[in-house]
């Protein structure tokens, strides 16, 4: 009888793998969705940023933080969503 791969094993289909990070930036990205939503109604940030592209301005503004001491990648990630609130 053939063997199951462990969990977290890099053995097996990939397919399941797939199928759960499709999954999840889903569900990240629909929550944040209605975050967004519900922060613009409250008239709190600017109404014209997607929730995709929010998660891809910050996840790019943390790309190489780990290597390097001197770029501070919370710090950018705080400008940005700055950025995002409705000033009067």
């Amino acid at each position: 009888m053939p063997r199951r791969p462990r969990a977290g094993s890099t053995t097996g289909h990939a397919a399941p793998r797939l199928i759960i990070a499709v999954y999840r930036h889903q569900v990240h990205t629909w929550f944040l969705d209605q975050l967004l939503h519900a922060a613009a109604g409250a008239g709190q940030i600017r109404t014209d940023v997607e929730a995709l592209t929010l998660m891809h301005g910050v996840g790019n503004l943390c790309i190489g933080a780990e290597n390097d001491n001197r770029y501070h990648a919370r710090q950018m990630v705080e400008v940005l969503i700055a950025g995002l609130r409705v000033t009067a």
